[in-house]
């Protein structure tokens, strides 16, 4: 007879026996074979031979799952519900998994959010989307079908890392040599106008930056400034150069030069003057130039941010000056700007375009 769809199994025919049956050949070997049968039907404990059906169990409970193990009877797989199978370690939920949805939830010692992985259908824009993680139905992190992974926990964005504690994370192209193409791309897809496209850390201290004009900013590495216009006073008063300054940070040491083409006009009752303003309290500064005209030099210098220095050159004319300074700085960061002033009010001192200022930090504490 066998088993029945619910499992139960029933004695063949002429079973069971009672007093004073005949002994039949035929009615104990239907018995023995019927058993032989069924036991081979039964699910070795030992491995031997697999299901050749779906194994079908109890639903089980989140204190005592269905799929359990001889060494943790409280860690298992059970169903709560149609639809709804979840994973119990010692007794309490730690994921689940559902026709919509596979969600991880938090640490008992968490304050209980569940972080739910969602397929794209349950996303704002799925057809854009491959998938996501929510916190309490908000997006967190989205995977884009064109492989963009975004970002709404904070600034940083999502961070890559390797699971190694000594492990090194490389990113590495695989075109031919001959191809034209760029091997690795880092890109921004917001229009950036400020700030840096790319950011090298050591250690959570900045090693380098790459900035949305493509220029890359490392340690001990010079930058560098240029005018793209002329820059004129006709007053007597300083005023910065726009253009020419950089930053400093504080504690830092620091040196630059400008090479500037300088035009001033005849009839100036004393000659231009220029100096570099700069933080308060320097450990260290000094600056000066160098200027050239028709074969002649003259030079200057001062030892303090804000004091003024004579240019000798005053005539209608084109001329080169070199300025050059050197800065330990002290506590306050602060900006290096370079300022001028004409000889004499109303007369007209340019510094022409295409003049350019380099500056280079040289302690290996950053760059600035």
């Amino acid at each position: 007879m066998a088993r029945n769809a619910s499992g139960t199994y029933s004695l063949p025919a002429g079973q069971p026996v009672v007093s004073g049956t005949v002994i039949s050949a035929a009615t104990e070997n239907a018995l023995t074979g019927d058993l032989a049968t069924e036991i081979t039907n039964s699910l070795s404990r030992d491995g031997y031979g697999g299901m050749r059906a779906a194994l079908k169990n109890v639903n089980g409970t989140v204190t005592a799952p269905a799929v359990a193990f001889n060494n943790d009877a409280n860690s298992g797989l059970y169903l709560n519900a149609v639809g709804d199978v979840r994973l119990s370690v010692a007794q309490n939920d730690r994921a689940w998994f559902t026709s919509a949805v596979n969600a991880q939830k938090s640490p008992a010692a968490d304050v209980g959010t569940a972080y739910t992985f969602d397929t794209k259908n349950a996303l704002a824009n799925a057809a854009s989307k491959l998938a996501g993680w929510l916190n309490n139905g908000v997006e967190k992190i989205t995977f884009w079908a064109s492989g963009l992974i975004y970002s709404a926990l904070g600034f940083d964005g999502p961070t890559v890392q390797t699971s190694a504690t000594n492990g090194s994370l490389t990113l590495k192209g695989n075109r031919a040599g001959a191809d034209a193409g760029s091997d690795v791309v880092v890109n921004s897809s917001a229009a950036r106008s400020a700030g840096a496209l790319l950011e090298i850390q050591n250690n959570g201290t900045s090693a380098a930056t790459v900035d949305t004009a493509g220029s890359v900013h490392g340690v001990n590495q010079s930058q560098y400034a240029y005018l793209t216009a002329d820059k004129t006073t006709t007053s007597n008063v300083m005023a910065d150069v726009a253009g020419m300054s950089f930053a400093v940070a504080a504690n830092a040491d620091y040196e630059w030069e400008a090479l500037i083409p300088i035009n001033a006009v005849t009839g100036m009752a004393s000659a231009p003057t220029f100096t570099w303003s700069g933080p308060a309290a320097p450990t260290l500064v000094a600056f000066g130039s160098v200027g050239a005209q028709a074969g002649s030099t003259a030079s200057s210098y001062a030892t303090s941010f804000g004091s003024a220095i004579t240019s000798a050159f005053t005539v209608n004319t084109t001329v080169w000056a070199m300025f050059r300074g050197i800065l330990r700085n002290g506590a306050n960061a602060g900006t290096v700007q370079l300022r001028y002033a004409s000889g004499t009010d109303t007369y007209a001192l340019t510094y022409k375009q295409g003049a350019y200022l380099r500056w280079r930090r040289m302690d290996s504490g950053g760059y600035a």
